[in-house]
């Protein structure tokens, strides 16, 4: 059963699952990423460009690492993606991983045909973000509710999406967690609004700003 203030509900989400989805080495993707260190859950998730179906990449709980996020592993997990798919977009909320983050940027940036912001090719900070944010999160809500959105059904996504209570705002209505301290984490939905919100960025640049081919060989190690 739904809570009354859910964001989405189980049916409408489930409606949307792709069965036998797979994601091919070399695919064009675009990338998501919300991260904590200490509280709530980090994620990557990585969205097909050709379909904007939704992977989850991974999902890190801190509580299962000793009490913080196993950050070698994830940056490890970020630099993987990159290996395995022609990333075009990666949009990763800046706080608390700023210094990945600009690492990142740094290191893994030139690949990116859209940028994140016109200061910074990856950070997309949420916090100084709201009202974009709050769009991109109402337009993720429409094309589930439309069966315009596709997802491999990864569990993990699933409960973090309907984990997700409706926040409405002065912008219209975002997303976030049932209380402040709520176990019930919605994180990995953050970094899927953010992996869709690049994949429309993509979608939308000029034929000649996108990828024509493959820009390094593809290996998942």
């Amino acid at each position: 059963m739904a809570a009354e203030d859910s964001w989405l509900a189980p049916h409408e989400w489930q409606a949307c699952r792709l069965e036998g989805a797979s994601l091919e080495e070399g695919e064009l993707v675009t990338l998501g990423f919300d991260g904590s260190k200490t509280d709530d859950h980090t994620a990557l998730v990585a969205c097909r460009v050709e379909d904007g179906c939704l992977f989850t990449l991974g999902v890190w709980d801190p509580g299962r690492h000793g009490g913080e996020a196993p950050r070698e592993e994830i940056d490890a997990a970020v630099r993987r993606a990159f290996e395995a798919y022609d990333v075009v977009g990666f949009y990763a909320d800046l706080h608390p991983w700023e210094s990945y983050v600009d690492r990142w940027a740094s290191e893994l940036g030139e690949r990116l045909c859209v940028q994140a912001s016109r200061q910074h090719p990856v950070g997309w900070d949420m916090r100084a973000r709201q009202a974009e944010f709050t769009r991109w999160a109402e337009r993720f809500h429409d094309a589930v509710v439309e069966r315009a959105l596709r997802h491999d059904g990864d569990p993990r996504l699933e409960e973090h999406v309907l984990n997700a209570r409706r926040r409405p705002n002065r912008w219209g209505v975002s997303f976030g967690k049932e209380t402040r301290d709520s176990s019930r984490k919605v994180d990995a939905a953050a970094a899927a609004v953010l992996a869709r919100a690049a994949w429309s960025d993509y979608r939308a640049l000029p034929p000649a700003r996108q990828r024509r081919k493959r820009t390094g060989r593809a290996m998942f190690v």
